[in-house]
């Protein structure tokens, strides 16, 4: 029996800019559905990433993300910091709710919810 998406997500190659799907439960109804992100390390299909606040704590899956055009990526990526931050020899992350957050100039979305 073949599964009826059976495809293979696409490959992305390290300091890629791409996009990131965003939650629907993570985001309100006029916000961005995706978040531009640059890929930083592969591996087992699952890919780190960075953000243009911190990187994403976790590992996301390529079905997750779609591609940026080349020269578009230089463009838009360019305010992605490519110099990790650490403190005390450890990576600083964030988790996608609160760079989802950053980016919208909010507080996180069950507080937007409630107030509104």
């Amino acid at each position: 029996m073949i599964k009826a998406n059976n495809r293979r997500s696409a490959t992305f190659t390290n300091k890629t800019v791409a996009t990131l799907q965003i939650l629907l439960k993570l985001q309100l109804a006029t916000e961005l559905s995706r978040i531009l992100v640059q890929v930083l390390k592969r591996k087992n299909r699952q890919y780190k990433l960075q953000c243009q606040y911190k990187r994403l704590a976790g590992q996301y899956q390529g079905k997750e993300l779609n591609y940026v055009n080349a020269k578009v990526g230089e463009t838009i990526g360019a305010n992605i910091r490519t110099k990790l931050e650490k403190n005390k020899g450890k990576e600083l992350t964030i988790k996608l709710l609160g760079a989802v957050a950053q980016m919208n100039n909010r507080s996180i979305v069950t507080s937007a919810q409630i107030a509104s």
